[in-house]
């Protein structure tokens, strides 16, 4: 017999009815309709009110009934919404909306409690934590993120400063949290997907808003127009620009999708490709050129003949360009690029008052990177979380580099890896990899695989599990936006057709 969970109301009966509870209370229910043999409940004496515990399969209703007790409204609350996804109970949708906050603040001490709480939160949910476990254990893109956490846990193992590597073992516990929370069950569907995307995207205005307020109010201080962009913007919540640039990136991703609509939406939509442009992040404007294009081409609801997209096409790539090309902010920003790159490429020792623009310092701590695997002969398994940044400040100084540069990581989280796990620990990094991959094509829609385009991208030039901001990003999103909505896969060919509709598949 199924195990059918209980629920309690007080009532004052009149009339006795039995049936099923998908029946609903409108009638058309026979009028012997009643309990199977073994289920039944306590009944009610006439003219009493008392609790009782009915099967959940079957409701009990009465033509005439008092109002339940305090207790009573509870227990029927929690069973009215026991089918309610975990993510979508209003208490759990507010806290998943004050991590993303606290993430975004910088409040790291909140956050981590508001993280431990959802965790546990998720784990007594249902009443059964060890099958919540094994149910995330089986799940392929939980382990994934898992394997990453392991790689950091196991360099412990072998460390000479186990008190620096326990505390990137600390921060990367996010990497276990989060993606339990998604995989432990199905913790959301499409309606709850697109609550929680409005959510997101109301509060991402709000923080953007206080940054420019800050700005403005600065400006008036001190006049300097540079406050408005790249790092400086996002000084006042102690946010990299960059990474700050990826939670813009997501929130227009669901606005320019067929889920956004209406005049809020396009308001939403200008004013975050405004702050993309004033965050001045050199990859992620070239993304979001990319992303309008394809959207453009794929929207159904905009129709547009050949000649109307490539003048389109056009004007947003002259635009990208003017910004990058003409004396301003962002401008200077790629113009410092095509200078001296390989100046000190290859080089031991610098001038003390070296000036490095993005690539060339890149290059150099690269090449770092090389020499302390080839010095201490760690290709093979690393030299671990504890030891790898040590090693590194060493090289900055060896090299007669600024101390400003203390404390700088590789600035590329692929080798990150290699140089703390070695070629072992990156070999599991490319198979999670891989993974998340599979996890964009399960998705099957443009989101999921800008999304992932966009952290493979990151990756490239910033270590983004190194700090929660992109850590948090790099946990959430994906997983997130698998629930959007069940499409059939879509391959890269599929971008540029003119038709945003796929037929939906189930069991994906």
């Amino acid at each position: 017999m199924q195990d059918w969970c209980q629920c309690g109301v007080p009532r004052k009966t009149g009339v006795e009815k039995w049936w099923p509870a998908g029946g609903g209370f409108a009638g058309g229910a026979p009028e012997n309709a009643g309990p199977p043999a073994g289920d039944s409940g306590k009944l009610f004496a006439a003219g009493r009110e008392e609790a009782t515990f009915i099967p959940c399969r079957y409701v009990y209703y009465a033509e005439t009934f008092h109002h339940p007790g305090v207790f009573a409204k509870l227990r029927l609350y929690m069973n009215e919404n026991r089918h309610i996804p975990f993510l979508q109970k209003k208490p759990v949708f507010l806290l998943i909306l004050a991590i993303v906050a606290t993430t975004l603040l910088s409040w790291f001490n909140l956050n981590s409690i508001l993280i431990i709480l959802l965790l546990v939160w998720r784990l007594a949910y249902g009443g059964r934590p060890l099958a919540a476990i094994r149910t995330a254990f089986t799940n392929r893109f939980f382990l994934a993120y898992f394997s990453l956490f392991a790689i950091e846990v196991l360099g412990m193992l072998y460390t000479h400063d186990i008190y620096t590597a326990y505390k990137h073992v600390e921060s990367k516990a996010t990497l276990v949290a989060i993606p339990f929370v998604f995989c432990a069950g199905e913790p959301i569907d499409r309606k709850g997907f697109l609550q929680l995307l409005r959510g997101y995207c109301l509060l991402l205005a709000g923080i953007c808003g206080f940054c420019l307020a800050v700005a403005v109010w600065q400006y008036r201080q001190t006049g300097d127009a540079g406050l408005f962009f790249y790092h400086a913007l996002t000084e006042v919540i102690g946010v990299n620009a960059v990474f700050f640039s990826g939670y813009v990136f997501v929130a227009q991703l669901y606005l320019l999708s067929p889920e956004g609509k209406g005049k809020l939406r396009m308001a939403l939509t200008i004013f975050f490709t405004v702050m993309m442009v004033l965050l001045a992040s050199k990859l992620m404007l070239i993304l979001q050129a990319i992303v309008f294009l394809v959207y453009l081409r794929g929207w159904s609801r905009v129709k547009l003949k050949t000649s109307q997209f490539v003048g389109l096409a056009l004007l947003v790539i002259g635009g990208t360009g003017t910004l990058a090309v003409t004396r301003n902010p962002v401008g200077d920003r790629y113009q410092d690029i095509m200078h001296d790159d390989l100046r000190y490429a290859g080089k031991h020792h610098v001038p003390l008052h070296a000036v490095f623009n993005g690539v060339s310092l890149r290059l150099l701590i690269w090449q770092f990177a090389e020499e302390i695997l080839n010095e201490r002969r760690a290709w093979a398994i690393g030299v671990t979380s504890g030891d790898s940044q040590d090693l590194l400040n060493r090289k900055y100084l060896t090299a007669n580099m600024s101390r400003g540069f203390l404390s700088y990581n590789f600035h590329n989280q692929y080798i990150e890896v290699l140089v703390r796990s070695g070629v072992a620990g990156f070999c599991i990094f490319l198979a999670a990899i891989a993974l998340l991959v599979e996890l964009a094509r399960r998705t099957g829609t443009k989101e999921g695989w800008f999304i992932l385009a966009m952290q493979l991208l990151l990756m490239s030039t910033e270590s983004t599990l190194e700090m929660q901001h992109s850590l948090f990003l790099f946990c959430f999103f994906p997983l997130l936006f698998r629930y959007e909505v069940q499409r059939a896969p879509i391959l890269f060919s599929d971008f540029w057709r003119g038709s945003w509709s796929r037929p939906e598949v189930h069991g994906s």
